[in-house]
């Protein structure tokens, strides 16, 4: 999907009802909180849906359709809810990829 379809469909969705669901490395997850974000230099090798960046800094960056990328912001889990980037303390790593 497109950076922009993906933050229409999370802002459209109830974040009561846990956010919209996904799932990277078989483990199921609730996008509550997204953001757009402007790639620099050529992404068009990167597969939508791999994590580029999990750190503190730039919180959870998702390469998308079109060289353009998402930050996600807040991720649910059965654990509770947690900033993005912390979903990298359950393994979740860079390169991985969202299904």
């Amino acid at each position: 999907m497109q950076a922009e379809e993906i933050v229409a469909l999370v802002q459209g969705c109830n974040p009561i009802g846990r956010g919209t669901p996904t799932s990277i490395n078989g483990w199921k997850i609730g996008v509550v909180d997204i953001g757009n974000v402007n790639l620099d230099g050529d992404a068009s090798a990167i597969a939508p849906g791999t994590i580029i960046a999990i750190d503190p800094q730039n919180v959870l960056i998702v390469c998308c359709l079109g060289c353009k990328a998402v930050k996600l912001e807040l991720a649910y889990t059965s654990e509770g809810y947690f900033p993005g980037y912390k979903i990298a303390f359950f393994g979740i790593q860079q390169w991985m990829t969202f299904s």
